[in-house]
Parts: structure tokens; sequence; C-alpha cells
């Protein structure tokens, strides 16, 4: 399989998983306080989430799932050099 569709498998399947990488990675190393702050914002059924998720964790799987159709889409051959 050509590297293109190896990077854009790669950006697809991070899209896939970014929401809940991106509640987990803001959880990590966040006080109570910012904890509590966050399902305010994200992961708590109000009027600014989808699915259980807010603007955030979804632009951010909007832009690798786009980045991932650029890869694919992209003309393939090397890299030029600047």
């Amino acid at each position: 399989m050509p590297n293109r569709y190896v990077t854009s498998l790669a950006l697809a399947l991070a899209a896939l998983a970014w929401p809940s990488l991106y509640e987990f990675a803001s959880a990590l190393g966040a006080s109570p306080l910012e904890r509590a702050l966050n399902l305010a914002r994200c992961g708590d059924l109000h009027g600014s989430a989808f699915i259980g998720h807010c603007p955030a964790c979804w632009s951010g799987a909007a832009a690798l799932l786009a980045a991932s159709g650029l890869v694919l889409l992209g003309k393939p051959g090397p890299l030029r050099q600047v």
C-alpha cells in the first residue's frame, strides 16, 4: 500500500479517536476545578454539545478528516525541496 494511503488511513483513524482523546488529554492534567468546568463545557449534554462532545472536539476531528482527504487526493510523487 502506498505511503499516502497509509497516511490518509492514519489521519482518518485519528479523526475517529479525536473526541475521546481530546477529552482524556484535557482531563489528564486538569485540577478538580478544571475538570468540573470542563464537564460543564464538554461531555455534558447541553446546547452546544453534539453527541456528547463540544465544538472543539468535533472541529479537531473535522480538521483531521480534511487532512486525510487532502493526503488521499494529493498528487503522488516525491516532495519538492525548498
